[in-house]
């Protein structure tokens, strides 16, 4: 799909699916990724799972998130972890589809657009 969208251009696709879906995998290949963007790179962030608003703002489940241990097992997608990564992908000079959290937020969210 992404090579229809932007013919003549290298994509490379990471997928994540199950147990590959894990919090560790969030918190550390996502920043990761991020990290090695180089200018004119297009960064896509689709994440397909559940996301509530918890304990100190928007979190996102993994696959192996736990009821019993929400704020243990979820990535809290902080203000100030947002506006870093927004800063250093436009810093990049890539494009963004919106902050991940964006997928998490609910009525209860803190407005974040």
């Amino acid at each position: 799909m992404l090579q229809v969208a932007f013919p003549g251009r290298t994509v490379d696709v990471t997928t994540r699916v199950d147990d590959e879906a894990t919090l560790a995998t969030l918190e550390n290949e996502l920043p990761y990724t991020i990290g090695g963007l180089q200018e004119g790179d297009l960064f896509v962030f689709y994440y397909a799972g559940h996301g509530f608003y918890g304990e100190g703002g928007n979190r996102l489940t993994a696959y192996d998130s736990n009821a019993v241990n929400l704020e243990g097992t979820t990535w809290l997608l902080s203000l100030e972890a947002s506006a870093a990564v927004s800063r250093h992908v436009r810093g990049r000079m890539c494009a963004q589809t919106g902050p991940p959290e964006k997928v998490a937020r609910d009525s209860r969210s803190n407005g974040l657009t």
